[in-house]
């Protein structure tokens, strides 16, 4: 149960690579923090929708992927561009 999916893994890897069709990387580390926090937002949106408004579980799903594919972008912008 602690485990990661390959399913899930796979899910994140493919918003990450949709994500660069879409943006590359940003100019700086603050425009990639900007981004990961609009996603984390997204996700705590749909949190507060599953618990007040009858939201769907499989929303709150979906903006986890699409957070923790912004983290790796992080980490992927950190690797590759470095904190100048």
């Amino acid at each position: 149960m602690n485990k990661i999916s390959q399913k899930t893994l796979k899910e994140v890897v493919t918003e990450l690579e949709k994500s660069f069709e879409k943006w590359p990387f940003r100019e700086n580390i603050f425009k990639q923090l900007a981004v990961l926090t609009e996603e984390a937002g997204e996700l705590s949106q749909a949190i507060l929708q599953h618990q007040d408004e009858n939201g769907s579980a499989e929303n709150i799903r979906e903006e986890a992927i699409q957070t923790a594919a912004m983290a790796l972008k992080m980490i992927l912008y950190i690797d590759n561009k470095g904190l100048e």
